[in-house]
């Protein structure tokens, strides 16, 4: 068996037309993979059936396949929004901005095409490469079919598991062995609930703002630094970061004190600071991405640290430490130019000064008034 569990690939089966609990996978058995992902896809579900409804074939074994099945749980409650409307089930991801843009049900029919899926299991692919294969498929994919609820795809939802599970496997706080996990679906059932009631985590979002106030077309750089500041933060907490946009990151962790000093690090170098949002509750009350919305939630503004004293001259650009730097006379110096058309002084903090200093995007900004350009 291979030794790896792909958390993203838990849900195989949503690939398929074929049904999502295996009760018509029979014909397949003898192409079913032996790999530690397949048996997640086959053991992440924890569900007591209800009467008349088929049972899955198994559930959770052994500490991975329990930290999955929390961990897909966890990811679908995430991200459905919880609206249901009845009507028929669509497989296809209503895209709420533009409603007709997926319309086909590109999920395999043929036999010959899932033996195909099978055989790539098999060989214990890693995401990437299964990404690449499927992509069409993943993001065209309602990762839940009921109407109204299927406007998140199948690849975001598998991304997020895989995230979540990783969050949870490496916490040194969240702890199963695996002799608590039971031989029956009722026993995991019941570890399930106490375990989501009994772990706690913190939901963070922080937003970013500047220190400065440009007022020349160089100190626009800052917009760089933000970007540093986000890709930064995605690469230290890759899986912890289950959402970026370009000035704010929803973080998902148990460990407050070192997120919040390693954030607090990073923006303090790169003269930015942040209002954070955050709460830490029991997993099974973390049910949409809002801290706001948790019990208790706290907020808390981070800012760079402060010089003790600060005399004048004022930086002009942020008003938080003393200027050092005259522009654009250093600026000339350092890098051996005459000035040229700039006119006005400043004095600058050498922060804002290693801002403004730095390749300007905009490089025929210098040679606007000269050209004879149109513009419409």
């Amino acid at each position: 068996m291979s030794n790896e569990l792909i958390p993203e690939l838990h849900d195989c089966l949503k690939l398929t037309t074929l049904q999502h609990n295996f009760s018509d996978f029979d014909r397949f058995l003898n192409y079913a993979p032996n790999t530690r992902t397949w048996k997640g896809v086959i053991q992440h579900h924890c569900k007591i059936p209800k009467q008349g409804e088929e049972a899955f074939p198994a559930w959770p074994t052994d500490r991975e396949t329990f930290l999955l099945h929390i961990a897909d749980g966890f990811a679908s409650g995430f991200s459905r929004h919880a609206q249901s409307y009845k009507g028929e089930k669509s497989f296809t991801v209503h895209k709420l901005w533009n409603p007709r843009q997926i319309t086909e049900d590109l999920r395999l029919k043929k036999d010959e095409d899932i033996i195909q899926l099978l055989r790539i299991y098999a060989k214990g692919p890693s995401f990437e490469d299964f990404k690449k294969k499927y992509e069409r498929i993943l993001t065209s994919r309602a990762e839940d079919a009921h109407p109204g609820m299927n406007i998140t795809s199948l690849l975001t939802h598998m991304v997020l598991t895989g995230k979540i599970y990783r969050v949870f496997k490496s916490s040194k706080i969240l702890q199963v062995n695996d002799s608590e996990i039971g031989n029956s679906v009722e026993a995991v059932f019941k570890l399930t609930d106490k375990k989501s009631r009994e772990w706690k985590m913190h939901l963070a979002r922080f937003k970013f703002y500047f220190n400065q106030n440009p007022f020349r077309v160089r100190d626009l750089s800052i917009f760089d630094l933000l970007n540093e500041t986000i890709s930064e933060i995605k690469r230290k907490f890759s899986d912890n970061v289950i959402f970026a946009s370009t000035d704010e990151i929803l973080m998902f962790y148990d460990e407050h004190d070192k997120v919040m000093n390693e954030i607090r690090s990073i923006v303090g170098k790169n003269c930015l600071f942040s209002f954070v949002e955050f709460g830490q509750r029991p997993v099974e009350e973390i049910k949409k991405p809002e801290p706001a919305s948790l019990s208790g939630c706290q907020s808390e503004t981070i800012y760079p640290l402060l010089q003790e004293s600060i005399s004048p001259p004022i930086c002009e650009i942020c008003q938080m430490s003393s200027a050092t730097k005259i522009w654009p006379d250093d600026y000339n110096t350092q890098f051996g130019l005459i000035r040229d058309g700039i006119e006005g002084t400043e004095h600058l903090c050498d922060d804002c000064f290693q801002i403004r200093s730095r390749p300007s995007k905009l490089r025929k900004l210098s040679k606007w008034p000269e050209e004879n350009t149109e513009y419409g």
